[in-house]
Protein backbone atom coordinates (compact mmCIF):
# COMPACT_ATOMS: atom_id res chain seq x y z
CA UNK A 1 0.00 0.00 0.00
CA UNK A 2 2.77 2.37 0.96
CA UNK A 3 4.72 1.55 -2.20
CA UNK A 4 1.70 2.33 -4.37
CA UNK A 5 1.21 5.66 -2.62
CA UNK A 6 4.92 6.39 -3.07
CA UNK A 7 4.58 5.73 -6.82
CA UNK A 8 1.74 8.24 -7.04
CA UNK A 9 3.78 10.79 -5.11
CA UNK A 10 6.80 10.17 -7.34
CA UNK A 11 4.66 10.64 -10.46
CA UNK A 12 3.23 13.89 -9.10
CA UNK A 13 6.74 15.11 -8.29
CA UNK A 14 8.01 14.15 -11.75
CA UNK A 15 5.18 15.91 -13.59
CA UNK A 16 5.16 19.05 -11.44
CA UNK A 17 7.89 20.94 -13.40
CA UNK A 18 6.18 20.12 -16.70
CA UNK A 19 2.82 21.28 -15.34
CA UNK A 20 4.38 24.56 -14.17
CA UNK A 21 6.03 25.11 -17.56
CA UNK A 22 2.72 24.49 -19.33
CA UNK A 23 0.95 26.96 -17.04
CA UNK A 24 3.64 29.61 -17.66
CA UNK A 25 3.48 29.09 -21.41
CA UNK A 26 -0.32 29.33 -21.33
CA UNK A 27 -0.11 32.64 -19.43
CA UNK A 28 2.44 33.91 -21.92
CA UNK A 29 0.30 32.96 -24.91
CA UNK A 30 -2.84 34.49 -23.42
CA UNK A 31 -1.30 37.98 -23.29
CA UNK A 32 -2.01 40.14 -26.34
CA UNK A 33 0.88 41.45 -28.41
CA UNK A 34 3.47 38.96 -27.17
CA UNK A 35 4.31 37.65 -30.63
CA UNK A 36 5.12 40.08 -33.45
CA UNK A 37 2.99 39.97 -36.56
CA UNK A 38 3.87 37.10 -38.89
CA UNK A 39 4.16 37.41 -42.64
CA UNK A 40 0.90 36.94 -44.52
CA UNK A 41 1.91 33.48 -45.78
CA UNK A 42 2.28 32.20 -42.19
CA UNK A 43 -1.02 33.62 -41.00
CA UNK A 44 -3.88 31.25 -40.43
CA UNK A 45 -7.41 31.40 -41.78
CA UNK A 46 -8.55 33.83 -39.05
CA UNK A 47 -5.77 36.21 -40.00
CA UNK A 48 -3.37 35.73 -37.08
CA UNK A 49 -0.51 33.39 -36.44
CA UNK A 50 -1.07 33.63 -32.69
CA UNK A 51 -4.57 32.11 -33.05
CA UNK A 52 -3.11 29.07 -34.75
CA UNK A 53 -0.38 28.85 -32.13
CA UNK A 54 -2.97 29.06 -29.33
CA UNK A 55 -5.03 26.27 -30.90
CA UNK A 56 -1.97 24.07 -31.36
CA UNK A 57 -0.84 24.73 -27.81
CA UNK A 58 -4.33 23.99 -26.43
CA UNK A 59 -4.47 20.72 -28.35
CA UNK A 60 -1.03 19.69 -27.08
CA UNK A 61 -1.94 20.70 -23.51
CA UNK A 62 -5.16 18.66 -23.64
CA UNK A 63 -3.35 15.63 -25.06
CA UNK A 64 -0.71 15.86 -22.32
CA UNK A 65 -3.43 16.19 -19.64
CA UNK A 66 -5.28 13.16 -21.02
CA UNK A 67 -2.13 11.03 -20.92
CA UNK A 68 -1.29 12.27 -17.42
CA UNK A 69 -4.81 11.53 -16.18
CA UNK A 70 -4.65 8.04 -17.68
CA UNK A 71 -1.42 7.26 -15.81
CA UNK A 72 -2.85 8.72 -12.59
CA UNK A 73 -6.01 6.65 -13.03
CA UNK A 74 -4.00 3.44 -13.37
CA UNK A 75 -1.99 4.28 -10.25
CA UNK A 76 -5.15 5.12 -8.32
CA UNK A 77 -6.79 1.92 -9.54
CA UNK A 78 -3.87 -0.10 -8.16
CA UNK A 79 -4.33 1.59 -4.77
CA UNK A 80 -8.09 0.99 -4.92
CA UNK A 81 -7.52 -2.71 -5.60
CA UNK A 82 -5.29 -2.92 -2.54
CA UNK A 83 -7.96 -1.20 -0.44
CA UNK A 84 -10.57 -3.62 -1.77
CA UNK A 85 -8.42 -6.57 -0.72
CA UNK A 86 -8.03 -5.00 2.71
CA UNK A 87 -11.82 -4.60 3.04
CA UNK A 88 -12.45 -8.21 1.99
CA UNK A 89 -9.89 -9.43 4.52
CA UNK A 90 -11.59 -7.38 7.24
CA UNK A 91 -15.01 -8.74 6.27
CA UNK A 92 -13.78 -12.32 6.50
CA UNK A 93 -12.30 -11.60 9.91
CA UNK A 94 -15.54 -9.93 11.07
CA UNK A 95 -17.63 -12.89 9.90
CA UNK A 96 -15.34 -15.26 11.79
CA UNK A 97 -15.62 -13.17 14.96
CA UNK A 98 -19.41 -12.99 14.57
CA UNK A 99 -19.69 -16.77 14.29
CA UNK A 100 -17.41 -17.20 17.29
CA UNK A 101 -19.46 -14.71 19.32
CA UNK A 102 -22.64 -16.56 18.40
CA UNK A 103 -21.11 -19.82 19.64
CA UNK A 104 -20.18 -18.15 22.94
CA UNK A 105 -23.73 -16.82 23.25
CA UNK A 106 -25.30 -20.25 22.76
CA UNK A 107 -22.72 -21.77 25.11
CA UNK A 108 -23.61 -19.29 27.86
CA UNK A 109 -27.32 -19.87 27.22
CA UNK A 110 -26.75 -23.60 27.61
CA UNK A 111 -24.79 -23.03 30.81
CA UNK A 112 -27.61 -20.92 32.27
CA UNK A 113 -30.12 -23.60 31.34
CA UNK A 114 -27.93 -26.22 33.00
CA UNK A 115 -27.78 -24.17 36.21
CA UNK A 116 -31.55 -23.77 36.25
CA UNK A 117 -32.15 -27.47 35.64
CA UNK A 118 -29.62 -28.51 38.27
CA UNK A 119 -31.13 -26.08 40.80
CA UNK A 120 -34.59 -27.55 40.26
CA UNK A 121 -33.18 -31.09 40.37
CA UNK A 122 -31.46 -30.47 43.72
CA UNK A 123 -34.61 -28.87 45.11
CA UNK A 124 -36.77 -31.73 43.82
CA UNK A 125 -34.44 -34.31 45.36
CA UNK A 126 -34.52 -32.59 48.73
CA UNK A 127 -38.26 -31.78 48.42
CA UNK A 128 -37.56 -28.18 49.26
CA UNK A 129 -39.16 -25.17 47.64
CA UNK A 130 -36.90 -23.20 45.39
CA UNK A 131 -38.65 -19.92 46.19
CA UNK A 132 -40.82 -19.09 49.19
CA UNK A 133 -43.63 -17.09 47.57
CA UNK A 134 -45.84 -17.57 50.59
CA UNK A 135 -48.39 -19.85 49.01
CA UNK A 136 -48.81 -23.39 47.78
CA UNK A 137 -45.16 -23.90 46.78
CA UNK A 138 -44.14 -27.17 48.47
CA UNK A 139 -41.62 -28.62 46.03
CA UNK A 140 -39.74 -27.54 42.93
CA UNK A 141 -42.43 -28.60 40.46
CA UNK A 142 -45.19 -26.96 42.46
CA UNK A 143 -43.10 -23.83 42.91
CA UNK A 144 -42.42 -23.62 39.19
CA UNK A 145 -46.11 -24.12 38.48
CA UNK A 146 -46.97 -21.44 41.07
CA UNK A 147 -44.49 -18.93 39.59
CA UNK A 148 -45.48 -19.57 35.96
CA UNK A 149 -49.25 -19.56 36.53
CA UNK A 150 -49.51 -16.50 38.75
CA UNK A 151 -51.76 -13.87 37.23
CA UNK A 152 -49.39 -10.95 37.77
CA UNK A 153 -46.54 -12.77 35.97
CA UNK A 154 -48.66 -13.80 32.99
CA UNK A 155 -50.23 -10.32 32.79
CA UNK A 156 -46.81 -8.66 32.75
CA UNK A 157 -45.67 -11.06 30.05
CA UNK A 158 -48.69 -10.23 27.92
CA UNK A 159 -48.22 -6.49 28.45
CA UNK A 160 -44.54 -6.54 27.42
CA UNK A 161 -43.80 -6.08 23.73
CA UNK A 162 -40.93 -8.26 22.57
Amino acid sequence: MRAARDQVQAFDTATQPVNRAIDQLENLLSRPGVFPAQPAAAASADGSASGSLNRDFTAARLKYAALRYEVEARLNQAIANLYELQVRKSNISAERHHARSQKFFFGMLGAQLAVIISTFAIAARQRQPVVEPGGDCRDARGCLRHICLRDDVTDSLRATDY
